[in-house]
């Protein structure tokens, strides 16, 4: 009897942001007062952060969450990002499980657009949540690296990989290491399987990917 192997699409989920109109820390607090003043929801803070190696933040979770287990959201500030606040949402389990790019949206903007109309409708102000968009979440190519990679797409044998399919491949590698544009396994499994290649196919570049790109570096320290 075979075993079943069940291969799982994960989705890129977006960053989330919001400027605020004043200091971040003032802001904070203010949002954790807002929220507090909803007893359906629980909210914690923490303004010990040096803002560097460790965040301030208020979060907060809908108590009669109806859809994913332990959702909670965040408002979070670091030191680098000035009045800006990064908007992050979690869950212990999310259903359907992994999320996809909706599913975390819309529960995003359940848990934060609530404190943040009220945040405004109170201050007067317009903030609003800035979410990158699915094709923002697209890894992006170099001219260079994007021409030979697809010299090494249009020539190979997508079912069963020649010699000289394998040199493309390597000389695609080569020209992401010069340019220094490493890409992650996630990455490169995106760009075979929209290129046509099957998941079997995508997942055995995709670790080819990764071992060429670390021998190229290990070559290169040592031989400098």
């Amino acid at each position: 009897m075979k075993a079943e192997i069940r291969i799982i699409q994960v989705e890129r989920l977006p960053g989330i942001r919001m400027r605020l109109n004043v200091e971040a820390m003032e802001g904070l607090r203010r949002i954790e007062e807002i929220a507090r003043e909803n007893k359906e929801l629980e909210v914690r803070s923490n303004y010990e952060g040096d803002g560097e190696l460790h965040c301030n933040v208020v979060s907060l979770a809908d108590r009669n969450e109806p859809e994913h287990k332990g959702l909670f959201a965040m408002f979070v500030h670091w030191k680098k990002d000035g009045r800006d606040l990064q908007l992050q949402v979690a869950a212990s389990w999310w259903n359907p499980y992994p999320p996809k790019y909706s599913t975390y949206v819309s529960a995003a903007k359940r848990l934060f657009l609530p404190v943040i109309r009220e945040y405004n409708n109170r201050y007067k102000t317009r903030h609003r949540m800035r979410i990158e968009t699915p094709e923002q979440l697209e890894p992006k190519m170099t001219p260079a690296v994007e021409k030979a990679f697809k010299h090494f797409v249009h020539t190979a044998n997508k079912e069963a990989l020649h010699p000289l399919d394998w040199e493309a491949f390597y000389h695609f590698v080569h020209t992401c290491h010069r340019s220094r544009k490493y890409f992650y396994e996630d990455d490169i499994r995106w760009f075979c399987r929209r290129a046509g290649f099957n998941e079997h196919k995508a997942k055995s570049l995709q670790l080819a990917f990764s071992h060429c790109y670390d021998f190229l570096d290990w070559y290169q320290r040592g031989h400098r």
